[in-house]
């Protein structure tokens, strides 16, 4: 701990600002009292944390979580640090349930405005007053990007004044926009071209279309390195020199309904492929492509059972979906897999029940698992080489409160005599994705299980009910007995420190086997944990040690 304190202000907020999780950032403040009190927190940002949803052009849900229900008090000088490149303007009444110390974040005020010393770049305005369009927008020179939503009439026409704008989008009745030398404006093209050029400084190029679209030939693209495809468009350089027309290309993703021709050729420089298809003939889509032996990403989709050459040996990422397959033939593909793959994702239906062993005749680097998408798997065991884990989780508590538990899933091994916590998942296994899809309005998980027989130190929920949304958890566990555990929301910043309780019912019965009373010792150390969730509002989830009341389902 001396040697780090004795390194510079400037390296040492260069070590922080590579610390990727926020529940990383907390503890080292807490543990290095000289950090927590030092002119370095100035400078602290927190990751992930954004006042403006970007894509949506709203206020983000996660923030209204964070703003709300922030509990780490002492830390709230970093979080406004964190956002300070984003400015809300909000009216008084869709600011009531903010609380004060984060309303300079969503207000008009004169305490963040200074054109000198102005670091926002982005800008949402949810208020109908002109006035602060006219006295606030245009003393922030710095906004490069800048949402507004109004009931009556925008008027822009001093837009010139923002002279870093790069994009602006706009809701109202009526907008009158000035004239801006260097803000981009996209038109819409027309379908029906049936033979196209483009420039020998193309990059990306994406193509869809109700008509035939015919690249002209010859046409070399040298610069090139992304190709999207959607029939029925016809390249023609691929069924003859497109590694001399190509010599750029890295990737292509293509969208088919008839087997690929069997003179096409890839060229030699490909390292990703994606083909989808609905196709459902009695030729293989497949059967007659040769991959390339640079290709390393390859995703094939489509109901179908596919017959494909052998998959190339430098493949480090496949993603492959079958039609109903049993776990004999998905064992033997497992086997042939290439050595060198590290990330795995299979889309299959499988015979109610199945079960799927990977703990053995697996690739060596195989690191990243994703099982989420098959249908009618029991349970499966996994490699030791496990690090990022994606599963599907079900629930047999309908029709009461859903709670969705990683028992269901798993292989839990044999009980181990001198495992003090069984260990349920591979030790290597430090992020674990979770999809649950349910019905009900309230469901809950069993979180004590994550912590006490899991090394998962990354947790990340997508949960689909109406809408989907993602919950991402960091787990840090702070004793060797796991008794007290930081367990934060990434992007909201809430949560806090849970205190585990022993389990005082284990049962003294002197007759039971000496299996099963270290069975029941693993498993009833500390009371079970019960994250609940709220439909009606995602991000305000609460954890407790009693078992969600079925009385209250709807």
């Amino acid at each position: 701990m001396t040697s780090i304190l004795s390194l510079s202000n400037l390296l040492l907020l260069h070590i922080i600002s590579d610390i990727e999780d926020n529940g990383d950032i907390v503890c080292l403040l807490l543990t290095c009292k000289k950090f927590y009190h030092s002119g370095v927190r100035r400078s602290i940002q927190f990751k992930g944390i954004e006042t403006i949803n970007i894509e949506m052009g709203e206020i983000s849900q996660q923030f209204k979580a964070t703003a709300t229900r922030f509990n780490l008090l002492s830390f709230k000088d970093i979080l406004v640090n964190s956002i300070s490149d984003q400015q809300v303007i909000l009216s008084e009444k869709q600011g009531e349930s903010y609380p004060l110390w984060i309303k300079d974040c969503i207000y008009y005020t004169d305490n963040r405005i200074d054109s000198k010393t102005s670091n926002i770049t982005t800008v949402l305005v949810n208020e109908d007053k002109h006035r602060v369009l006219n006295s606030l927008l245009y003393k922030i020179p710095s906004i490069e990007t800048l949402f507004v939503n109004h009931n009556g009439t925008i008027d822009l026409g001093s837009i010139s004044q923002l002279p870093n704008l790069q994009r602006l989008w706009a809701q109202a009745h009526l907008l009158k926009l000035g004239h801006h030398s260097s803000l981009p404006i996209e038109w819409e093209r027309k379908d029906g071209i049936t033979e196209i050029s483009v420039p020998l400084s193309l990059r990306i190029l994406s193509l869809s279309s109700e008509e035939c679209i015919q690249i002209a030939t010859p046409c070399p693209m040298p610069l090139l390195e992304k190709l999207y495809l959607l029939e029925p468009i016809v390249i023609g350089n691929l069924t003859s020199s497109p590694s001399s027309q190509y010599p750029s290309l890295k990737k292509i993703s293509i969208v088919c309904d008839d087997p690929i021709p069997s003179d096409i050729v890839f060229p030699s420089t490909l390292e990703k492929l994606t083909i989808s298809s609905n196709y459902s003939g009695d030729t293989s889509l497949l059967e007659q492509v040769v991959f390339p032996p640079s290709l390393t990403h390859l995703t094939i989709l489509g109901e179908y059972d596919q017959q494909v050459q052998p998959l190339p040996e430098s493949l480090v990422k496949l993603k492959w979906e079958f039609n109903t397959i049993s776990s004999h033939h998905l064992s033997t593909i497992i086997m042939s897999l290439p050595r060198h793959l590290k990330k795995l994702v299979l889309l299959y239906e499988i015979v109610q029940g199945g079960y799927l062993d990977l703990s053995s005749n697996y690739p060596p680097s195989l690191e990243t698992i994703d099982l989420t998408d098959i249908q009618g798997l029991s349970t499966f065991t996994l490699p030791p080489t496990t690090k990022y884990l994606t599963i599907s989780m079900c629930t047999d508590q309908l029709p009461y409160i859903p709670i969705f538990s990683i028992q269901n899933r798993i292989t839990i091994p044999k009980v181990q005599s001198q495992q003090q916590q069984q260990q349920w998942l591979p030790c290597n296994t430090t992020h674990l994705n979770c999809r649950m899809t349910f019905s009900h309005s309230k469901w809950s998980l069993r979180l004590d299980e994550i912590i006490n027989h899991t090394n998962v130190r990354y947790l990340t929920l997508f949960m689909t009910n109406n809408n989907t949304i993602i919950l991402q958890f960091s787990i840090q566990r702070l004793d060797m007995d796991n008794r007290n555990v930081l367990v934060l929301e990434r992007q909201s910043l809430t949560g806090g420190i849970i205190t585990q309780k022993r389990n005082e019912n284990t049962n003294t019965n002197t007759n039971i086997n000496q299996q099963q009373q270290q069975q029941q010792q693993q498993e009833e150390e500390y009371v079970p944990i019960y994250l609940n969730f709220n439909s009606n509002s995602l991000f305000e989830f609460n954890w407790s040690f009693l078992k969600p009341n079925n009385n209250n389902n709807s």
